[in-house]
């Protein structure tokens, strides 16, 4: 081997290098500089935007939340955290939905739905005073577009895209509220493209291999460079912020054990939270923490505060079965319903791009660690304190949200 390809092999290899590493830093999610990861600048304080240390996103320690990011719900700050709007980010704001009485869920038996359960939605008679969010309006005017019943599975066959379209919206909020930003001006591995069809020229104009082969290793590192880089949405400083606070929230969902709950609490802590464990995937837990407490308080007499107003059950009891095998499992059986793909050029400039994906299993396999919690379907009445929802200081299920995800949560649980 002579000088001339030395020369070409660490020429390319330099080049690649550098492309790699500029590409990524161009692409890398933003955070700010000087205040705890996860927070935002207080007013008055300087704002520094840096790109995250160490990768694409922030892949740093979280400290467990038990209360759930300020201004957001969780559909959107589901679709933040993973970069994607999935059908569990549509399926969470249902529930919020629901829990907030805007409509009501009854799971039915359904041949035609895959896994044999389907999930059958009511609007509200009489709305409650209790104002949505533009998109969350958008939603439940989508799903119930020509009547006042409508079952998910059967959504795709009527025309129905209220699940397609909210995706979208959540993907265009994600961008509007500032939590994705475009990635603007020339991208680093566009030069390894010029410098690789250059070399391909004078390689063929000389007939020198070194340059062809040097050429043919560049455009082929730039395109993986690109393809690796490129593709994905790229967070600003508040996306950041808002993914740390909703996986710190996460953390809380995913390792909450019964011993943290009251009786009294219980039905309104479930409800509150269950939006966003289905959007964070963690709802299989969730739900046995809460199918535990229910046995345990069965079986110690208390029937009182385990009501679940918003959701019913046709031809069978309230019990562990209820949550795991239809209430979850449901979401396996729809049809048609797959997550939005990817968004290309929807918003401009690559950063864009969410990577479509497949309706997503909500803890389906939570039947076994959830079965051994005995039946729950005991009277499940409205909670002690005469809220529907909202345990602790919670003044009711809608009061402490302030709208979508906004507001003042309050303490978990109460004192």
């Amino acid at each position: 081997m002579d000088v001339t390809w030395i020369g070409a092999a660490l020429g390319v290899a330099v080049l690649l290098v550098w492309a790699w590493r500029a590409q990524r830093r161009k692409f890398a999610d933003e955070m700010f500089a000087g205040v705890v990861p996860g927070l935002t600048p207080l007013g008055g304080q300087a704002e520094t935007r840096v790109p995250v240390p160490g990768g694409s996103e922030y892949s740093g320690e979280v400290a467990v939340a038990f209360n759930p990011p300020r201004g957001v719900g969780p559909g959107l700050a589901g679709t933040v955290v993973d970069g994607t709007p999935e059908n569990r980010d549509v399926m969470a704001t249902i529930v919020v939905l629901a829990a907030r009485g805007h409509l009501s869920i009854t799971v039915v038996e359904s041949p035609q739905a895959r896994g044999g359960k389907d999930w059958e939605l009511h609007v509200a008679d009489e709305p409650p005073a209790d104002p949505l969010d533009p998109i969350e309006q958008q939603l439940l005017g989508d799903l119930f577009l020509v009547t006042p019943d409508v079952r998910l599975s059967e959504l795709p066959a009527q025309g129905n895209r209220a699940f397609g379209d909210f995706q979208y919206t959540l993907a265009n909020a994600s961008y509007e509220r500032g939590y994705f930003r475009q990635v603007t001006g020339m991208h680093p591995v566009r030069v390894v493209w010029i410098a690789a069809g250059l070399l391909l020229l004078i390689g063929l104009a000389t007939s020198t291999g070194a340059a062809m082969a040097a050429g043919a290793v560049a455009a082929l590192g730039g395109a993986l460079i690109g393809t690796r880089t490129a593709q994905r949405p790229v967070r600003s400083a508040e996306g950041t912020a808002l993914r740390i606070q909703t996986l710190s929230f996460k953390r809380y969902l995913e390792t909450a054990e019964v011993e943290q709950f009251s009786y009294e609490e219980a039905a309104g802590i479930f409800s509150k939270y269950l939006p966003w464990a289905i959007a964070l995937g963690v709802a299989d837990h969730w739900v046995k923490v809460f199918g535990d407490l229910a046995a345990q308080a069965r079986a110690d007499g208390y029937d009182d505060g385990f009501d679940l107003v918003w959701l019913g059950v046709m031809g069978w009891g309230l019990h562990d079965a209820m949550f795991t095998l239809a209430m979850f499992s449901a979401m396996d059986g729809f049809d048609g319903m797959g997550d939005v793909g990817s968004l290309g050029d929807a918003f401009g400039d690559a950063g864009g791009m969410f990577d479509g994906g497949t309706m997503d299993s909500l803890g389906a396999d939570a039947g076994s660690a959830f079965g051994d919690s005995g039946g729950f379907d005991g009277d499940f009445s409205s909670v002690p304190d005469g809220s529907d929802f909202g345990g602790g200081d919670g003044g009711g299920f809608g009061g402490d949200w302030g709208g979508f995800g906004g507001g003042d949560w309050g303490g978990f649980g109460g004192d």
